[in-house]
C-alpha cells in the first residue's frame, strides 16, 4: 500500500485524495451606513413606544387606488376587462349547455 502513504513533498496522483474547499465569499456592502440605519431604526422605535407613528406609512394604506380609480382611461379599462369576463362566461355556459343537451339526445340542435 504504498500508494496511499502520504509523502508531504510528493502530492498524490491525479488529486484524488486532495479535496480542496472553494474560497469562502465574503460580501461588503460599500454603499451602505451601518451608523444611519441604526439612528433610523432608534427613531423608529422611539416614535412606536411613544404613540407617533409615521404618517406615510398610514397614507399609503389609504391612498392605495384611489389615484387609479380617479383618472379615466385606468376605470374605463377596468370596467371593459369586467365586460369581457362576463362575454366569455355567457359564451362558456351556453357551450356546456350545448354540449349537455348533445350527450342526452343525441342531437346537435333540436
Amino acid at each position: 500500500m504504498k500508494l496511499l502513504q502520504t509523502n508531504p513533498n510528493r502530492p498524490l496522483p491525479m488529486g484524488i485524495f486532495c479535496n480542496r474547499r472553494p474560497r469562502g465569499y465574503h460580501h461588503v456592502m460599500i454603499y451602505s451606513d451601518e451608523r444611519k440605519e441604526r439612528l433610523k431604526a432608534l427613531e423608529e422605535r422611539a416614535m412606536r413606544e411613544l404613540g407617533m407613528s409615521r404618517p406615510d406609512v398610514a397614507d399609503r394604506d389609504r391612498l392605495r387606488g384611489v389615484f387609479a380609480g380617479s383618472t379615466g382611461h385606468l376605470r374605463r379599462i377596468k370596467e371593459r376587462e369586467g365586460r369581457k369576463n362576463n362575454i366569455v362566461l355567457i359564451v362558456l355556459i351556453a357551450a356546456m349547455l350545448l354540449l349537455m343537451h348533445w350527450l342526452i339526445t343525441g342531437d346537435l340542435f333540436m
